[in-house]
C-alpha cells in the first residue's frame, strides 16, 4: 500500500479543524509533529493519523512482549486517548 502524501494546505486545514481554529497549534503541529521524510513530503494529515501511527507502533512492540495486551487493546487506548484530548483542547 502506497502511502498518500498531503500538502502542507490539506495538513494545515485538517490539523486546523482538530485544534479548534487554533492557528498556532496547527502550524506546529504540521511543522513540528507531522511525519515527512527528507524531501518535505508530509504523510500525515492530522494528529488523529498520528495518534493511529503511535497507536500501531506501541501496539507491535507490546504484541511481542508478555503483557497479553493486543493490538485492538492499544489502538482502542488511543483513540480514547485521543478523543479526550481532543475534547478538551475545544
Amino acid at each position: 500500500m502506497e502511502k498518500r502524501i498531503y500538502s502542507y494546505d490539506e495538513a494545515f486545514e485538517a490539523s486546523l479543524q482538530y485544534f479548534k481554529g487554533d492557528e498556532l497549534a496547527a502550524r506546529v503541529w504540521v511543522n513540528k509533529y507531522a511525519v515527512k521524510d527528507s524531501f518535505g513530503n508530509i504523510y500525515e494529515k492530522s494528529p488523529e493519523d498520528m495518534h493511529w501511527r503511535i497507536a500501531n507502533e506501541v501496539a507491535a512492540l507490546k504484541a511481542n512482549t508478555k503483557t497479553g495486551w493486543t493490538h485492538n487493546n492499544f489502538t482502542s487506548y488511543w483513540t480514547i486517548l485521543s478523543t479526550s484530548f481532543h475534547k478538551e483542547v475545544r
